[in-house]
């Protein structure tokens, strides 16, 4: 398999995924504003355009992005950037953004796309960091929406579809069990929470230090004080 193809791909996948929720969602709702704690539509579709334009320079010019300390902060900041702003404005900013990763991608060679040391002190191959900002950010933010919605079918959809592609990029343990866990992540946050912890017990093993994270996890929230999760995420869980 060529990765960069299959990358492609599945940041083609990303855009439809957001174009067929913009569809679904009705005018009114498109240029609805909201609060700098409770997002409205625009919003969040703002939110994803700024940070995946800002991870578009970064890879162009090989630098590492910004790192900020508290993330909420800078989210409060974009939000005040660009909350008055229309619908066009915002989808023409979110169209380009995408533009501007498929045209970096295709710039990559195959050798170039697992380079650890491509983006400058990043640790971490381009093509992760690409389905990391174009892809799995994205997918997050799609089934929180159809969650709001009540499709919460739908909100594990956009990632179960994917799911054994994303398996079949890399056979390394810890992308393994990243991407087993963040479907975890979307199944608890649907209210499926067998399907939750099936997932999250088949992804510890391939990265155990998840477990930690997921004590403190957001997403994790509606599995975190159940008898099953606790026994999973413990130290004594990870060795049976």
């Amino acid at each position: 398999m060529k990765r960069k193809k299959e990358v492609i791909r599945l940041i083609h996948y990303a855009q439809q995924m957001l174009h067929d929720l913009v569809e679904q969602t009705p005018v009114e709702i498109l240029e609805e504003c909201g609060e700098v704690t409770d997002w409205s539509f625009k919003d969040q579709m703002m939110h994803l355009a700024h940070w995946l334009d800002r991870f578009n320079r970064a890879l162009a010019s090989k630098s590492p992005p910004a790192k900020y300390e508290n993330l909420d902060i800078e989210n409060a900041r974009i939000w005040q950037l660009y909350h008055a702003k229309n619908w066009a404005w915002i989808k023409t900013k979110l169209d380009k953004a995408y533009d501007g990763i498929h045209r970096l991608t295709r710039f990559l060679s195959e050798d170039e796309l697992v380079m650890e040391d491509y983006i400058m002190n990043s640790n971490r191959a381009p093509w992760i960091a690409i389905l990391d900002s174009a892809l799995s950010h994205p997918i997050t933010h799609i089934s929180a929406i159809y969650v709001e919605r009540g499709s919460v079918e739908k909100s594990v959809a956009v990632m179960s579809t994917i799911y054994e592609d994303l398996l079949g990029i890399d056979p390394n343990p810890r992308w393994q069990g990243v991407i087993t866990y963040n479907l975890a992540c979307l199944n608890a946050l649907a209210g499926y929470q067998d399907q939750a912890l099936a997932l999250l017990h088949s992804a510890l093993p391939h990265y155990p230090d998840l477990a930690e994270w997921a004590r403190e996890d957001p997403d994790m929230k509606p599995l975190q004080t159940l008898p099953q999760f606790i026994a999973l995420t413990s130290k004594s869980g990870l060795n049976t």
